[in-house]
């Protein structure tokens, strides 16, 4: 027995889109010698799941004699599909006889691929820049305190005179800032690689801090001492101003700070044996 209708497609290989996506054109021809109503579907075959494919517009529709109907098919993959080949086919059938006239079409085959692997996440950060800002914060705040408390400790035991404030200014400020650099740094620092996360594998916080504060201490109480031969505070005709040690301290001790981080945040990464940087 002749069928009823015939199926035809451009291709019986689909390529689906990245997006797991395509189509399949079929063009059903009338083939009864009568003008009839004739409804489509898909036939999947194991493992295809019907659920993936829609076919666009009515899927019964009036044939003339010898007239012929497009069907659009689209095909949409969920990306967790698994890996395999599937395969499906548009199949037709008359609406008054569909146990005598009816045809299958030919059967379209797609292949899922294993999904690529997700690309290797970003280096992690090294931490110099989180070591620097911690450092330079903590050593600020921890200098500021120190200098207001010794200024407290004058103003209750001294009545705050103008010589005794010039005297502290002078010897005890540096020390402070030394000391608030090397200690309040190394807090910043520990607190900020935490907040940003940095992972103990790329050189633990603590460690930093503990290299940075000993680098800070050692460098800062080298150079004040030299700072203090080079600009000598006391015994001297003309001693810069007490504003004028304070201010040169001070810059000193960034200085100090920033180089005492960066070698502290390499000292801890290097026992870690991370390559520098």
């Amino acid at each position: 027995m002749a069928s009823a209708f015939t199926i035809t497609t451009p291709t019986t290989a689909l390529t689906l889109g990245p997006d797991g996506r395509g189509l399949v054109v079929f063009t059903v021809s009338n083939q009864t010698g009568r003008s009839l109503r004739a409804i489509v579907n898909i036939t999947t075959y194991e493992p295809t799941p019907i659920d993936w494919f829609t076919i666009d517009g009515e899927t019964e529709r009036l044939f003339p004699l010898g007239g012929a109907e497009t069907f659009t098919v689209w095909v949409a993959v969920p990306f967790d599909a698994p890996a395999n080949t599937y395969n499906f086919r548009l199949d037709a059938r008359s609406s008054q006889k569909p146990d005598e006239e009816w045809a299958h079409g030919p059967a379209v085959g797609f292949e899922v691929k294993e999904p690529p692997p997700p690309p290797p996440p970003p280096p992690p950060p090294p931490g110099y820049i989180e070591t620097v800002l911690g450092a330079l914060a903590g050593g600020v705040l921890g200098s500021i305190l120190s200098i207001l408390t010794g200024i407290l400790v004058l103003l209750v035991g001294f009545g705050f005179p103008g010589s005794v404030l010039d005297v502290f200014l002078r010897l005890f400020a540096p020390a402070a800032l030394v000391g608030g650099f090397a200690f309040g740094g190394a807090v910043g620092i520990v607190l900020l690689l935490h907040l940003r996360d940095i992972r103990p594998d790329q050189g633990v916080g603590w460690e930093t801090g503990l290299f940075y504060s000993l680098l800070t201490w050692l460098l800062g109480t080298i150079l004040q001492v030299i700072l203090a031969k080079v600009f000598p505070l006391f015994g001297s005709p003309t001693p810069p101003p007490a504003g004028v040690a304070v201010v040169v301290s001070l810059v000193v001790m960034i200085v100090i700070a920033v180089i005492a981080a960066l070698g502290g945040r390499a000292i801890a990464r290097v026992r870690l044996g991370i390559k520098l940087p």
